[in-house]
């Protein structure tokens, strides 16, 4: 329980964090990474079919993610 956060490529940060204080710290590494991404124009973003697979599993005919 050492590590109170992970960031994955191409997907969110995963955190299990036991104060506001280290919450804090993981939103932190989220805005540099999207900042990144604003200040270059060649950061290498996330790519269409994985943005499509994480949207269509939730959305659509075919939705299998939190259903009701």
């Amino acid at each position: 329980m050492d590590i109170h956060g992970i960031i994955l490529v191409s997907h969110c940060t995963f955190g299990w964090v036991k104060d506001v204080h280290n919450a804090v710290v993981v939103e932190e590494f989220n805005k540099i990474a999207y900042r990144t991404v604003q200040i270059n124009g060649n950061a290498k973003s996330v790519e269409q079919y994985l943005l499509d697979k994480h949207y269509f599993r939730k959305h659509g005919k075919n939705s299998y993610y939190c259903q009701n």
